[in-house]
């Protein structure tokens, strides 16, 4: 489950976790970092910053939002 608002607005994103798309979703993307605190038990997960976000990322997004929504909207008993 995602919690995301329908129209963001950046340029840049943190994404922390695994994920073949990436590329996908920005024109410059960098594996900055990986998660290296000896109690986190994902340790190596690695840190993208990704910038100049793709209409795909945007496409995606929104249908993510639009997936998400109806779980939280309650219809009135009117």
């Amino acid at each position: 489950m995602e919690w995301i608002p329908r129209n963001p607005k950046f340029e840049h994103l943190l994404y922390v976790g695994y994920s073949d798309r990436i590329s996908l979703y920005f024109d410059e993307v960098e594996l900055v970092g990986r998660v290296d605190h000896p109690h986190f038990r994902e340790r190596g997960l690695p840190v993208w910053f990704g910038s100049h976000p793709t209409p795909k990322l945007w496409a995606d997004w929104e249908e993510s939002w639009q997936g998400s929504k109806g779980l939280f909207i309650r219809e009135s008993e009117d």
